[in-house]
């Protein structure tokens, strides 16, 4: 399952659901970069990116931040995904 790559689980499964709070929105160009340096601010990460085409469009990988919140790393790799800031 292509979500299983993401959350780095077996036979997990996901619903998305996309919600914007002002204009709160933080996206990557460097999706490998990113975990590199984040993971050095003290991020620990449930699997690493996903390879390029193994979810389609984008590449995204989840971790949790010193305090335990969630947080996604995502990068879109076509410029016109529905879901890319402009």
């Amino acid at each position: 399952m292509a979500s299983d790559g993401i959350v780095g689980l077996r036979d997990s499964a996901a619903k998305t659901a996309i919600m914007r709070c002002g204009t709160f929105n933080v996206e990557t160009n460097d999706i490998d970069a990113d975990y590199v340096r984040v993971q050095g601010l003290g991020m620990t990460f449930h699997a690493p990116p996903t390879p390029k085409g193994s979810v389609g469009s984008l590449r995204a990988c989840y971790g949790r931040d010193p305090e335990g919140n969630i947080v996604e790393l995502i990068e879109f790799l076509d410029r016109s995904h529905p879901l890319r800031e402009t």
